[in-house]
């Protein structure tokens, strides 16, 4: 999506990953960031605002080095 230059397409999938990778609410994923960059692109303020609203308390540990690192 980001290639495409159309962000919002990306943030009801990514969405929906964190939910399902999430352990609890309070859980911090790798993917938050990705999605947070998304909604900022695409100026979707409010679907970022449902993720920061969240009490982090726990962050998710990679488990595979490769799976964290950034190719762009």
């Amino acid at each position: 999506v980001m290639q495409l230059q159309v962000p919002i397409q990306g943030i009801a999938p990514l969405l929906v990953a964190i939910r399902k990778l999430q352990p609890s609410p309070e859980h911090l994923t790798a993917l938050h960031p990705d999605f947070l960059l998304l909604c900022l692109l695409a100026k979707c303020y409010k679907a970022g605002l449902s993720i920061l609203n969240d009490d982090i308390s726990e962050i998710d540990q990679p488990k595979d080095f490769f799976l964290y690192c950034y190719y762009g």
